[in-house]
């Protein structure tokens, strides 16, 4: 993902596995994604503290929520946290 692209929460994951999942979701369907927040990011080495926001590209979210929510109506087990 280019970094001068401007970008913006499509869902915010409870815990690192999760913000994984839902990246890997995304990038299965075609969706750059990347991942900021989480202890992790103050205390590097540990892992799965905190909320997560799985960022795209702008011109990536509204095909962002969709494949999210597919997925999740589909029975993938995360709940939706979308930014307006």
């Amino acid at each position: 993902m280019s970094t001068d692209m401007q970008l913006n929460i499509a869902t915010t994951a409870t815990d690192l596995m999760q913000a994984e999942i839902i990246k890997d979701v995304l990038e299965t369907a075609g969706v750059s994604a990347t991942l900021r927040g989480g202890l992790q990011d103050a205390y590097p080495g540990t892992s799965g503290l905190g909320a997560i926001d799985v960022l795209v590209a702008d011109d990536d979210l509204a095909l962002a929520r969709d494949v999210l929510t597919r997925a999740s109506d589909a029975g993938l087990d995360f709940d939706l946290d979308e930014e307006e």
